[in-house]
């Protein structure tokens, strides 16, 4: 059996959570929004074969604050190596199933549902920390639900995005390249200017190919219409 690879990094601090986020675009703490989904993306194509050290510290920085945007859990204990390969794997799978074959499968998962009851009042600071972000409880009984805390909340919340940003995801139309990308415009068919300048270039070489053969053929025709004449 393989031997499990350990990550000695320590959980993020709410300072170190904040900066995380804003590195990948998500400074306005909106989990469920085009950029949340745009790192799924390239994540799930990313060369972890290919990670630095620093590389592997960036991204285990970047899960844990993912996990503490999502289910609202401080102190989130870093995720192995082979966690992170894990993710990739069930991330990769359910993107490429909605782009090559309009359905994927994912989960199962597991949440948790809680009941409360009584008058109205302001949430403490730790019951917003566990319950995300509550500033008061209503008066009567109120249900919500958590999602999975573990690993798991990251493939359970690209469900959630999946379902937000339908087709959205798409593949590159590009021969040479067929990456995913997540459209932030909804007329975007490439997936970077460098794939669309590329195929707009190509375009034209072929139009003017087209043209030179069709002004060569009507050059043909008017000297065989002379030597007819003749």
């Amino acid at each position: 059996m393989a031997q499990r690879v350990t990550w000695s990094m320590s959980p993020l601090k709410q300072l170190e959570v904040d900066r995380t986020l804003a590195r990948i675009g998500l400074a306005g703490h909106d989990p469920l929004c085009w950029e949340a989904l745009q790192w799924f993306v390239e994540f799930s194509q990313r060369d972890l074969d290919a990670c630095t050290e620093g590389d592997w510290h960036l991204l285990t920085e970047e899960v844990q604050a993912l996990l503490h945007l999502i289910t609202y859990q401080q102190w989130q204990a870093p995720l192995t190596r082979d966690d992170l390969r894990a993710l990739q794997t069930a991330a990769r799978a359910v993107l490429t199933g909605l782009v090559d074959n309009r359905e994927a499968s994912i989960g199962p998962f597991t949440t948790t549902i809680f009941i409360r009851r009584g008058v109205g009042r302001p949430a403490t600071p730790s019951q917003v920390k566990r319950f995300g972000p509550i500033t008061a409880f209503p008066s009567g009984s109120f249900a919500g639900h958590l999602p999975p805390a573990d690993p798991n909340g990251l493939t359970y919340h690209l469900a959630c995005l999946l379902m937000r940003f339908p087709d959205v995801v798409q593949r590159c139309p590009r021969s040479k390249c067929t990456r995913l990308f997540a459209r932030l415009r909804s007329h975007a068919i490439y997936c970077s200017r460098k794939c669309q300048s590329v195929v707009a270039a190509q375009e034209h070489r072929d139009e003017e190919r087209r043209k030179k053969a069709e002004s060569k053929k009507q050059r043909v025709t008017k000297k065989n219409k002379k030597e007819v004449r003749r």
